[in-house]
């Protein structure tokens, strides 16, 4: 069951990603992912009361395991934003989502003992190959003005192992209170966390939180809803699997992301996009029929 709480968890992240693409470019960077975090702590409220209602609901032991992984989790999706000013977006996706598979595969081994057959981990290296190769080929109508190699993958390899953590944390505290009041909490520290730094930031001479209308608060909470049911499903898909194989499965983003791009922005699809978009579906069967 958990394969498909992990793929429904995937489709409402595509759609979040494709919803709030405009207000990444738009926003400074730890502001946006701030907003994205705070609107969950919000929308997510109802899942959290399931959670509270339905399930082992002791959340206090756990709370400094929390706070860390909404900590991480932050300096992680700022890493990955700041990641697409420095490399074009294609290319900085695949590289990020290749880094972060990398890094659960070894959390899940050392953290929760979970550990992976020759066949798999094989089918997940040639996933995550044709995963690079898609973003590299993904269309350049978004490349920086100052392209930095190095610079950006350091920032890919930061969000890479803070992320990874962050979800082994998750998943250690989902597998014994109900995933969804942690991922409610997860994401509300997160969002407190990125406001709390940008606004230390502020103070220090920098660019402080960023404000935005009533309106486009409101939007962003819409546009951040598809993330209540990525995030609720991607917990409840960590309790019950290995966060490996999780964290593959939420490769096909990309694939989601990709083929809407090409519905509602027009963007051209070549043949060798399409065959990788096959290929990665594929193998994502294959670990289904395997595991």
């Amino acid at each position: 069951m958990f394969f498909v709480y992990a793929l429904i968890s995937t489709i409402g992240y595509a759609f979040q990603s494709s919803l709030m693409v405009g207000y990444y470019r738009l926003l400074d960077t730890l502001s946006a992912i701030t907003y994205r975090s705070l609107s969950l702590g919000f929308t997510m409220l109802p899942l959290a009361l399931l959670g509270y209602i339905y399930g082992p609901n002791n959340l206090i032991p756990f709370i400094p395991t929390i706070l860390l992984a909404g900590l991480l989790t932050t300096f992680a999706y700022w890493a990955r934003a700041l990641s697409y000013c420095v490399l074009p977006v294609g290319i900085a996706v695949g590289i990020c989502e290749a880094l972060k598979t990398i890094a659960v595969i070894i959390c899940g081994v050392l953290f929760l003992s979970e550990f992976l057959t020759t066949t798999q981990l094989s089918i997940l290296g040639f996933l995550l190959i044709t995963i690079v190769i898609l973003g590299i080929l993904k269309e350049r109508n978004d490349i920086p003005v100052n392209v930095l190699p190095i610079k950006g993958s350091i920032y890919c390899l930061v969000y890479g192992i803070f992320n990874a953590l962050s979800i082994a944390m998750i998943a250690n505290a989902s597998r014994s209170i109900h995933p969804f009041l942690v991922a409610w909490s997860w994401q509300l520290s997160a969002g407190v966390f990125g406001l709390l730094i940008a606004l230390i930031r502020g103070k220090l001479g920098r660019s402080s939180f960023q404000i935005v209308s009533k309106k486009d608060t409101f939007k962003i909470t819409i546009y951040t809803s598809p993330s209540v049911i990525g995030t609720g499903f991607f917990a409840l898909a960590i309790s019950l699997g290995p966060i490996a194989i999780v964290s593959a499965i939420g490769t096909l983003t990309i694939v989601i992301t990709t083929i809407l791009a090409f519905y509602i922005y027009k963007e051209k699809l070549h043949l060798k996009q399409w065959i990788l978009l096959i290929l990665i579906m594929l193998s994502i069967c294959l670990l289904k029929i395997i595991h």
